[in-house]
């Protein structure tokens, strides 16, 4: 059967198996599995992952209510697979068979184990708030592309909605930080998003396994190329007209944003897959770039540089 794995798989089984010794586990489960593709960080199960929402620091702490460590080592060598894993390995090489193709991916894993509903995969993932169905639809979509397009992340729009009677109803309410970075220069760090094309201040969704500040640091770092610090809270935002929908996976969330004000420490602005665009702007010229309407109020706020917002 591991003859047909490829070279992607086989580094998400030794992964897999560095994962079961670091909890000290005597087996290799699919919670090790899950985060041995986080790991390896290619190709479209890593990818379907990453773009719901599933993080490294996130995954690892759902693992650990599901399996408590255990006390002393693991053991040498190899550690065995759990029979959820071996007979998830044994329906993903049949799949491979009969479909014709030449190896087993680590996306075929993922579908395998995520057949059991009520198994271990499916668990870890429900835990984190993701839905094993919409891992297997978005996986199966990215394998069907064709072979150049594969293991490429699928760029979904975001669209938002105000008192918007069309709005998709919202499904999902996930934290969120906002950070206005500020420079000697007066200047505000600012990025054109690449799902709608707006201008905004970075940001992103808060995990588990962080802070507020430091998920608020660490996203700027992430889309902007900029190390920065916390200086002070601009507002709340949490209007329940807002929604925000996600065309990728059908999420529609409702506006709950933390924004902050911050001073940078180090960097250069670089793009990334959330930003086309990174630049500071002048105070003065902000009010003139594209913007959706909640990202405008919270421009105008800290323009206005008074009392912290919440509403």
């Amino acid at each position: 059967m591991f003859e047909l794995f490829s070279p992607r798989a086989r580094r998400v089984v030794v992964f897999a198996q560095e994962e079961a010794k670091r909890f000290n586990h005597q087996v290799i489960g699919p919670e090790h599995v899950v985060l041995g593709i986080l790991s390896d960080g290619e190709g479209a199960a890593a990818e379907t992952l990453v773009g719901l929402g599933v993080r490294d620091d996130a995954a690892v702490i759902e693992v650990l209510k599901i399996t408590k460590p255990r006390r002393g080592g693991a053991g040498e060598g190899y550690l065995p697979f759990s029979s959820e894993v071996t007979t998830a390995f044994q329906h993903a090489a049949t799949e491979v068979r009969s479909s014709g193709a030449d190896e087993l991916e680590p996306e075929h894993v993922l579908l395998a184990l995520l057949r059991k509903k009520r198994g271990t995969g499916a668990k870890l993932l429900r835990g984190l708030g993701i839905s094993p169905d919409a891992v297997r639809d978005q996986v199966r979509t990215m394998m069907a592309q064709p072979a150049e397009e594969a293991g490429k992340r699928p760029v979904g729009k975001r669209i938002d909605y105000y008192d918007d009677p069309k709005a998709p109803t919202a499904n999902n309410l996930v934290p969120s930080v906002n950070v206005f970075v500020v420079n000697e220069r007066d200047e505000v760090l600012m990025i054109r998003r690449t799902d709608n094309d707006n201008w905004a201040v970075p940001g992103g969704a808060l995990g588990l396994g962080a802070s507020v500040p430091d998920a608020a640091v660490r996203k700027t770092l992430e889309v902007t190329g900029i190390t920065c610090v916390i200086t002070g809270t601009i507002g709340i935002y949490s209007d329940p007209k807002h929604i925000i929908y996600y065309t990728s996976d059908g999420e529609a969330r409702q506006e709950f944003s933390l924004v902050f004000a911050a001073y940078p420490l180090a960097g250069e602005p670089t793009p990334s897959d959330e930003s086309r665009e990174v630049v500071w702007v002048p105070k003065h010229e902000l009010t003139g770039y594209r913007m959706d309407r909640s990202m405008r109020l919270r421009v105008e706020h800290f323009l206005a540089g008074g009392p912290t917002y919440i509403g």
